[in-house]
């Protein structure tokens, strides 16, 4: 690229995924060249965990920088999306209605007598956030 369009500086932009980590350690080696990227959110809450970035910060200005061991001589900027919280913030609420509806069926067949021993009961409990014994998903809108 550099010697096709005769130019001494680049600088590849990519969103979330679109740059492997293993295309940036070979960016890194490339004089003149920087990239800039998202990370995907799992790796965020890593960093959040971590207590690196202190998600409190958000309450006082939406893009803040950090660094972080993982990241050297990289300068790492967070930024909220208040709308992407939002919708998050929908279908966690919708999730927890699902959830509690279902769970309410099995509360009223216990208390009718229909539902007994750990192990039927087991059989009508989530197995994991989100999926219920039968196979259906507890998210609206799931299958």
């Amino acid at each position: 690229m550099k010697n096709v369009f005769a130019i001494d500086k680049m600088v590849i932009v990519g969103d979330r995924g679109m740059i492997s980590q293993k295309a940036i350690e070979e960016i890194a080696q490339i004089d003149g060249t920087d990239w800039i990227t998202a990370q995907k959110t799992g790796v965020i809450r890593g960093l959040a965990s971590d207590g690196v970035l202190q998600l409190d910060l958000f309450d006082e200005r939406n893009l803040f920088e950090f660094t972080h061991r993982d990241y050297p001589g990289e300068r790492l900027v967070a930024c909220r999306n208040p709308q992407l919280a939002r919708l998050r913030g929908y279908k966690r609420e919708g999730m927890l209605r699902a959830t509690e509806a279902a769970l309410a069926t099995i509360s009223a067949s216990v208390a009718a007598g229909r539902l007994s021993g750990a192990d039927r009961m087991r059989a009508h409990f989530p197995l994991r956030p989100g999926l219920l014994s039968n196979g259906t998903c507890a998210r609206p809108g799931a299958k």
